[in-house]
């Protein structure tokens, strides 16, 4: 076989999961022709991969110096400079390969991303802007869009960005979750509950989803409620420090002291520097025994429940919404 009869064959042997067999096959033709820019190009891809970005990176920079009006080349490097943990460079590369092809959607996208991690997020929403532009049906830009706004305190628009993303991908469970999070802050807590509802129902085993609806359950004094939902939580993943700092939140409202503060050292165990429960553990122990805070009515009132508590919000948006038709 020729040179690009075997690099077909590597890429073939790559597409189909035979990584092992491709990378022997990339470094053959590498040894006959070290300058051969596909399988640099595939085998630093493979390397970035195998989790080994700092070879990738190094095959990369060998491409870009042999093709540097490529843009997937730098497109690429991108994604080998954030795996390095070094997004301001990341940056760099996509926009230059934006630079090279303006109309590079992908390249677009991935600068907003790089553009959120380094909290800028006005710049991320004018990113993910162009990105829609080229490609008005991608959800994953929709969402990225929306999680910038938030960031903003523009939520009302990240809500509307949320839904748009939720009619192209109805099953993603983050954006349910994070879509909860803002209704939840708006205080539209039956709305809220219901997005978390369906998060839970498409990825029942989202740790973060049973501990924001906790938080949601807990807001309104149904402390019961939020204690299930913050074990159901530490179910899925025990280390969870905010589950567990809830959780002795909960605790602590329903007057199980003891359990409280085993939650509260349980999380400083994992992260000595939790602030939130060192200083909630500090509040609960300067309360002399006997002296917990006092449980809510709601809470405590005989058939109260997460079920109930549904209703009562159901009903209660009923009524606000009749007063708002006035």
């Amino acid at each position: 076989m020729n040179l690009a009869q075997l690099y077909s064959q590597a890429v073939g042997l790559q597409r189909a999961g035979a990584s092992a067999a491709a990378e022997r096959i990339y470094l053959q033709v590498l040894a006959a022709a070290p300058r051969h820019v596909p399988s640099l190009t595939m085998l630093g891809l493979l390397r970035h991969k195998q989790g080994r970005h700092t070879e990738a990176l190094e095959l990369l920079d060998t491409v870009m110096r042999h093709s540097p009006a490529n843009p997937k080349v730098h497109y690429n490097r991108g994604h080998v400079l954030l795996a390095l943990g070094r997004p301001a460079e990341a940056l760099a590369a996509f926009e230059k390969a934006l630079a090279l092809d303006p109309a590079y959607e992908k390249a677009h996208f991935n600068r907003g991303e790089m553009l959120r991690r380094l909290d800028r997020h006005e710049e991320a929403v004018a990113a993910y802007d162009a990105a829609l532009v080229l490609r008005p049906d991608s959800a994953a830009s929709l969402f990225s869009r929306a999680a910038a706004l938030a960031r903003l305190e523009r939520l009302e628009a990240a809500l509307a960005g949320y839904r748009a993303g939720l009619a192209l991908a109805p099953d993603h469970a983050e954006a349910l979750l994070a879509q909860g999070d803002i209704l939840q802050t708006l205080r539209r807590f039956h709305e809220a509950l219901g997005a978390y509802d369906r998060a839970l129902a498409v990825k029942p085993d989202c740790a973060d989803g049973f501990n924001n609806r906790g938080c949601l359950f807990f807001s309104l004094d149904c402390f019961t409620g939020a204690l299930a939902d913050f074990d159901s939580a530490l179910a899925i993943d025990p280390r969870h420090a905010g589950a567990l700092t809830n959780r002795g939140n909960a605790l602590r409202q329903l007057g199980r002291r003891d359990e409280a503060l085993a939650s509260y050292d349980a999380v400083l165990a994992l992260q000595p520097d939790h602030r939130a429960a060192a200083d909630n553990r500090r509040k609960l122990l300067a309360q002399p025994p006997g002296a917990e805070a006092t449980k809510p009515d709601y809470a405590d009132a005989p058939g109260i429940s997460p079920q109930r508590l549904r209703r009562d919000l159901a009903a209660l948006e009923e009524a606000l919404q009749f007063q708002d038709g006035i």
